[in-house]
């Protein structure tokens, strides 16, 4: 019914390999069903990829692939159309949305998006490289990378900002990896066993600061190691271990027959977490794009959060 593949074969080598198991009713034939979940099938070709990153504004899907922004056309037969190109590198991207303008962010730079001025880079001097953008009662907060600071854009304008609207992560000395708005609390999430809550406090420059006691003694392990689900903030810690954070309180979802597996990876830098999903069971899935495993091993971990239980996902080609 799950992934629980010990170091010690004889204690237990179970592996739930694109199946999830769901509960039945007690008059049911079995206690317990396996299913098989959703496959890929072609929805629409946006380039050649790699796709990096969705954003849903004014019921219009737009997509990053490769170095391009794409819309997509709500349509029986999905169109592509590029909207802009120079979006650098090929990994995820964070993305956030003020419901007029789209903000992206790569590590290095910002771009923005809006269906009056289009796509354009973020050219503001007092701009900073950045891995992750929330928004926020009207302002864009990032992370600065490579430090121990977080900052904003002007309120509801993504492409200005003021050189002096910056925030200090003071609890702990770890960089910024992450900063993530769940129900109008945001996280800072440091790159060592340290994040902070804050919140908006109205107070003058730069309105937002920390929540009295807003600590935690956790990080997270890549900036896009995280999703967002039934209200819920879900993440690899940078202990490697998963967990479900409601306010200060991390619970640990992840087995330690995960957590070993995870230990032994070289590549954790890039893990990047979605939520989805299917037939009424909600999934949060982890992957490590660019870890080495032996063949028919996999690098992506489903958690199913009704039952509680992990599963483990890998594609074929049509040679197997």
């Amino acid at each position: 019914t799950s992934s629980y593949r010990h170091d010690s074969a004889p204690i237990s080598a179970q592996r739930c390999l694109n199946l999830y198991a769901e509960r039945q009713p007690p008059n049911a034939k079995t206690q317990v069903s396996v299913h098989g979940p959703p496959g890929i099938s072609t929805f629409a070709t946006c380039g050649a990829g790699p796709i990096r990153g969705f954003r849903m504004l004014g019921g219009v899907l737009y997509a990053v692939s490769g170095t391009s922004l794409y819309s997509v056309s709500n349509a029986a037969t999905p169109v592509a159309t590029q909207l802009g190109v120079g979006i650098t590198g090929s990994g995820i991207v964070g993305t956030a949305d003020n419901a007029v303008e789209i903000g992206i962010v790569n590590g290095s730079k910002g771009y923005l998006y809006d269906t009056t001025s289009g796509f354009r880079v973020i050219t503001d001097t007092d701009f900073f490289a950045a891995n992750t953008v929330a928004y926020f009662d009207g302002f864009f907060l990032f992370d600065r990378s490579g430090t121990d600071q977080f900052f904003r854009s002007d309120l509801l304008d993504g492409a200005t900002y003021d050189g002096t609207a910056f925030a200090t992560k003071e609890s702990a000395s770890s960089n910024v990896q992450a900063v993530i708005n769940v129900k109008q609390v945001l996280y800072v999430l440091g790159a060592g066993n340290n994040s902070e809550l804050w919140a908006n406090a109205g107070a003058a420059n730069f309105p937002f600061q920390r929540l009295p006691g807003g600590t935690i003694d956790r990080g997270i392990v890549a900036p896009h190691a995280n999703a967002q689900e039934d209200q819920g903030l879900f993440l690899v810690g940078e202990d490697r271990i998963a967990y479900r954070f409601s306010g200060t309180q991390p619970q640990r979802i992840s087995t330690h027959a995960i957590e070993a597996a995870w230990q032994k990876y070289t590549a954790v830098s890039d893990c990047f977490g979605l939520a989805h999903t299917w037939n009424g069971h909600k999934f949060i899935v982890f992957t490590f794009p660019t870890q080495q495993v032996p063949l028919y091993d996999t690098t992506s971990w489903a958690y199913d959060i009704s039952t509680q239980l992990w599963h483990e996902k890998l594609s074929y080609d049509l040679n197997g």
